[in-house]
């Protein structure tokens, strides 16, 4: 039974609309049943990503809406390279988020501080301007890709997860800061964080630096 099987099916391969079907259908159970890959930024050939999820499967699946964690860092803007050159493919839709924290009172032994809404403004603005550099980054390396920017304010843990969620994401980007095991039990790690607590399969890209 086995054989007959291994043989009717590699004879239905041979179809190439078939083999397009499976290969599409294979691309988009990986996708939305793994949960953590952790990878090193311009290796794919070496990763455990590529193993996982061969650049064939990957780009066999169009139509995806890929988040990327956005900031002004290194790490956001190697992760969203990794993204423009290994997963993004035309009719896909890259969505830019960039959570931030507004500015908070502060209230010392001699001085009482509260930010005034021209001052949250003014906050709010620079953060946009921000955003807008990682929208360029992404257009230099691929012009005509499909860009979203959300600009969100709030536990950047949370509201990537929430967003991710909302926009039925097929993939959740992230660089990570590279912290070492001591930091990372201290200060705690976003990266970390979305891994354990997303459902929405997360990528951690790790820069050369």
């Amino acid at each position: 039974t086995h054989t007959h099987t291994h043989t009717h099916l590699r004879t239905h391969l041979r179809n190439p609309s078939v083999k397009q079907l499976l290969c599409v259908a294979v691309a988009r159970t990986l996708l939305h049943t793994a949960s953590f890959y952790s990878l090193h930024n311009r290796q794919p050939n070496s990763t455990s990503l590529s193993y996982i999820l061969p650049p064939a499967i990957i780009m066999a699946t169009t139509g995806k809406h890929i988040v990327v964690a956005a900031d002004t860092s290194d790490q956001s803007h190697e992760a969203l390279k990794w993204v423009m050159n290994n997963l993004y493919h035309s009719g896909d839709t890259c969505h830019l988020v960039h959570c931030f924290t507004p500015l908070q009172p502060a209230v010392g032994p001699h001085y009482a501080y509260v930010p005034t809404e021209t001052e949250q403004e003014k906050w709010r603005l620079e953060q946009a301007k921000g955003l807008e550099t990682c929208v360029e980054l992404g257009r230099t390396m691929k012009a005509d890709a499909e860009f979203k920017a959300h600009l969100i304010a709030g536990d950047p843990r949370d509201e990537l997860i929430a967003a991710a969620k909302e926009l039925k994401a097929s993939a959740l980007v992230v660089g990570s800061r590279g912290r070492g095991a001591i930091k990372r039990a201290l200060l705690g790690s976003t990266s970390s964080y979305l891994a354990h607590h997303s459902t929405t399969p997360v990528v951690i890209v790790h820069g050369d630096s």
